[in-house]
């Protein structure tokens, strides 16, 4: 005497049973969905910090008394007091 055993039904066998049971389904996924879109954090441009900014300006066949003179003491003071400057060095 063998027994057959019968696999148990699957999700879509069930929902071929019982259709409201998929539409409420379908109605509860809609509805945790709208109000997971409320409690999502999002940003169109993030927020984002730099730390440190490089500034090269080249002169070439100037000595390095024209570069002090002339471009060191024209920018340092201009980046020095920008907000959030920590620190320059030239």
């Amino acid at each position: 005497m063998s027994q057959s055993s019968q696999p148990a039904p699957g999700p879509i066998a069930l929902f071929a049973a019982h259709p409201t049971a998929a539409n409420l389904l379908l109605a509860l996924m809609l509805v945790c969905g709208l109000f997971a879109v409320n409690q999502i954090n999002r940003q169109f441009f993030p927020d984002f910090g730099i730390d440190f900014v490089t500034v090269i300006i080249e002169w070439p066949g100037a000595s390095a008394e024209d570069i002090d003179n002339n471009i060191v003491q024209a920018v340092e003071p201009a980046v020095r007091f920008l907000g959030g400057v920590d620190s320059v060095n030239s």
